[in-house]
């Protein structure tokens, strides 16, 4: 089994960090992270109260033991708050997508996309011709859709390393109820997910869905480690 809002999730990081080194020209479009970010629900009130719920109860306890508690809120959730997270999370990617799908079909970005599929039929037969046609990189867009994708894969952006981990590992943290043995076999399905992200990229991911992937797998290292009090 693979996840399939890893398969997204890199293919969208992947896209933003290659839009975010694209060659501005003149669009009057709005850009599609911006777009995503005004549109996108937010799940951060469930991730919220659950750590309010189990806040920590002694003022000795260090900092680094508060962090932890906020990395892995989700596992101490309700199976209801569990539930409407991952519901949450699955809505929140698709807006993301149809989103982008649609700047695709429209204005000057669309029309390149036109032309490249056109030229490249052969690369399009499999149905993930538009990551092939981000992944090349021959286009231009405007001065607004590239410092939008700049902030959407900065430290703090939507699609920056450390929030695309943590919002992989409540994704999975939430499906398995916390239990980490499902949790191995759900972060197996990760990698999957990574591997099916690349054959539609067409070739190796940029570095910082190999670095997503990485603290991704650290959240879940951590979390192995707490729950044996090794951390």
């Amino acid at each position: 089994m693979s996840i399939s809002l890893e398969s997204v999730r890199n293919t969208s990081t992947s896209t933003a960090g290659k839009v975010a080194k694209a060659n501005p020209v003149p669009e009057s479009a709005p850009s599609p992270a911006k777009q995503a970010t005004q549109q996108a629900p937010s799940v951060d009130t469930f991730t919220k109260a659950a750590s309010e719920d189990k806040e920590v109860q002694s003022r000795a306890k260090t900092t680094s033991v508060v962090e932890q508690a906020d990395r892995f809120a989700v596992t101490k959730m309700s199976e209801e708050d569990r539930g409407k997270l991952i519901s949450a999370l699955k809505d929140e990617q698709e807006q993301i997508q149809q989103s982008f799908l649609k700047k695709m079909a429209q204005g000057t970005l669309g029309e390149q996309y036109r032309q490249w599929s056109a030229a490249n039929s052969a690369l399009t037969q499999d149905g993930n011709g538009i990551w092939k046609f981000i992944a090349s990189g021959n286009y231009t867009v405007d001065a607004e859709t590239k410092q939008a994708a700049q902030e959407a894969i900065s430290e703090n952006g939507y699609y920056g390393i450390k929030k695309t981990s943590q919002r992989l590992f409540d994704f999975v943290a939430g499906m398995a109820g916390g239990d980490p043995e499902r949790m191995k076999q759900l972060q197996a399905a990760v990698q999957d997910g990574y591997n099916e992200a690349m054959k539609a990229w067409g070739g190796e991911l940029p570095q910082i869905s190999k670095d997503t992937l990485d603290a991704t797998n650290k959240l879940f290292d951590d979390y192995y480690k707490s729950c044996s009090g090794q951390a």
